[in-house]
């Protein structure tokens, strides 16, 4: 009997031994992932950025009428992409997003630049966390401008959990189909870009906002809105790796 205890004894050491030698290599192997998708996003910046014609101090003197409008969230936001950062903001012309913003909402005092979660790094790392887990989340998005309503799209579904590898995945393929299909078609399925969106009409220009969560948006097509009057809410859905609002200015 003591023979087989020992035996028992010992398998379970070499089993608790093989599943921490298997979290090793599965740790190993995210990380080498998580740094060349990062690798390839920093490249693909660098191409399109080439590919793109950069705003030279001169045209920033020639473009230097400025359109105030109101923030369109409330509280503290964190703006991930701005053109106070580069322009174009992100990394192309196409769909009126030189001058577009992103905002994020993220944990207060976190040592963490970008933590939008409120669970652990390492369980958003190799567990994923679920989206009402994150901050902003279906926060109230407020037009910034007097205007009308011009186009609603709603029906989008946004995924439930997020996780970083998955949704940088999903973000590489949409892109590329993008592309491939405004090279070869002149087309481009903007919903599955920018998810459910709004645009308001104010004056000469256009205020666009994109991946608001489904079933939020309260608003419809030629009403008249003011500022202040809710549009949506925070989303997740369309080209997106974490809940968060892009916002642009256009004048078409």
């Amino acid at each position: 009997e003591e023979e087989k205890e020992r035996k028992i004894t010992q398998q379970q050491l070499k089993k608790e031994e093989r599943k921490k030698r298997y979290k090793k290599y599965f740790l190993f192997f995210c990380s080498i992932f998580l740094f060349g998708t990062f690798v390839f996003f920093v490249i693909l910046d660098i191409i399109i950025g080439l590919n793109n014609k950069q705003t030279t101090e001169q045209e920033h003197k020639q473009n230097n009428n400025m359109i105030i409008v109101e923030f369109p969230l409330r509280g503290e936001w964190v703006a991930f992409r701005t053109p106070g950062d580069k322009i174009p903001t992100h990394g192309t012309d196409s769909l009126g997003q030189r001058y577009a913003y992103d905002f994020i909402k993220t944990e207060a005092n976190s040592k963490y630049r970008f933590k939008f979660y409120k669970s652990s790094v390492a369980k958003y790392l190799l567990l994923g966390v679920s989206i009402n887990d994150c901050y902003g989340y279906k926060e109230p998005i407020y037009s910034p401008v007097n205007g009308e309503v011009v186009v609603v799209k709603d029906g989008v579904r946004e995924p439930k959990y997020l996780h970083p590898i998955f949704d940088l995945l999903k973000v590489i393929f949409r892109t590329i189909l993008a592309n491939i299909q405004w090279k070869f078609f002149n087309s481009i399925p903007l919903h599955k870009i920018t998810g459910n969106y709004v645009i308001i009409k104010f004056g000469e220009y256009y205020a666009f906002f994109a991946h608001i969560s489904p079933g939020t948006i309260p608003v419809k097509e030629g009403q008249k809105i003011k500022v202040g009057d809710i549009i949506g809410k925070v989303g997740h859905s369309g080209n997106s790796t974490a809940p968060h609002l892009h916002f642009q200015v256009m004048d078409s």
